[in-house]
């Protein structure tokens, strides 16, 4: 198709000649984009959600998994999209007392969405956790046997194993033979990803790790709380390659579901990141990961605290919210073997 330019490996003699491979643009076939959700989510490329723990990104990519398994459109009123299968990798919740809660809350057909436990054989129950640098090979034959139409990385930190999360050219290397899966075998690649803790920045910038992440991404978007506690919950498209950025928009979280509303958000994603909110910002944030990572029901406090300081937040300042939100903290069982479960109260 194209010419091949050579230069000399001067490192060895011997080696074979390396090549750039230049192409005639007046031979390059042009091709419409496909999407799964038009303007918002596209077919064999890479979307980024973002957001701060507990502002509903994990319950808005369960709305899209639902949505794919039943073939309805996104967003609520913008007709069909082909029903098919989405593959989910969630590094941070239990299959059976969070993620399949939230499915069965978004009335999904849950035989078309299925979860990667990890690395495994048939000979042991054990599994490791998928490392995205380690198991590509699993990856992409995990994609030929099931053939998704949305596959979900939530977060995209969880799967790094001993990568840098913030060198731009391990990030790359990783993910960019996953973008070229998702072109190859027509799925849309979701990535999901928090917030670093820095303030007075671009929405882009707040993205934790790698620049790399939103720079391979097509579609970037940023999921933010309200101004205070009572307005709805917002999706603001970041970045867009390949459309014109398509609107804002609002959602509520109602039993455990996502609530579609027809009002718009004010403002852009720049000004939602850095919003001053009606809290002290760290706890509000560990207050809606309260609110979202119990929603699904009661987890062992131990675990609890754990994944509040995975996120950053000390013990002490979780335990101060959990009381202002009353969380009910009931033994379970009673001598050596007993253990403390946090739940939200009724009504909350």
């Amino acid at each position: 198709m194209g010419q091949l330019e050579h230069f000399d490996a001067d490192h060895d003699p011997d080696a074979p000649r390396a090549e750039l491979r230049v192409v005639p643009f007046e031979d390059v076939q042009e091709r419409s984009i496909d999407w799964l959700f038009p303007g918002y989510v596209p077919l064999g490329m890479m979307t980024v959600v973002a957001g701060r723990p507990g502002c509903g990104k994990s319950t808005l990519t369960t709305d899209w998994a639902s949505r794919v398994s039943r073939g309805v459109g996104w967003p609520p009123g913008n007709g069909e999209c082909e029903q098919g299968t989405t593959l989910i990798f969630t590094a941070e919740d239990p299959f059976d007392c969070v993620v399949k809660p939230r499915l069965r809350a978004a009335e999904a057909d849950c035989r078309y969405v299925l979860g990667v436990e990890g690395v495994g054989d048939q000979l042991s129950p054990d599994v490791d956790p998928v490392q995205l640098d380690k198991h590509r090979g699993l990856f992409e034959r995990a994609i030929e046997r099931h053939r998704p139409r949305l596959v979900i990385v939530d977060p995209l930190s969880g799967y790094l194993g001993d990568t840098n999360p913030n060198a731009n050219g391990e990030i790359r290397r990783i993910l960019t033979p996953l973008a070229r899966l998702a072109d190859e075998h027509e799925f849309a690649l979701v990535v999901v990803e928090h917030l670093n803790k820095r303030r007075d920045m671009t929405a882009m910038e707040r993205i934790s790790g790698s620049v790399g992440l939103p720079g391979l991404a097509r579609m970037v978007f940023l999921v933010e709380h309200g101004e205070t506690d009572q307005d709805p919950k917002e999706v603001h498209c970041v970045k867009s390659n390949i459309a014109p950025k398509p609107p804002g928009l609002a959602f509520r979280l109602d039993n455990n579901a996502v609530a579609w509303l027809a009002e718009r958000p004010n403002g852009d994603a720049d000004q939602a990141v850095n919003r001053v909110r009606d809290l002290n910002a760290e706890q509000a944030e560990i207050r809606d990961f309260l609110l979202e990572r119990l929603a699904g029901g009661e987890v062992p406090q131990k675990q609890m605290l754990a994944e509040a300081q995975e996120l950053g937040f000390a013990e002490h300042t979780t335990q101060r919210v959990a009381r202002k939100l009353k969380i009910e903290r009931p033994r379970m069982g009673a001598g050596p073997g007993s253990f403390v479960v946090w739940r939200l109260p009724e009504g909350l």
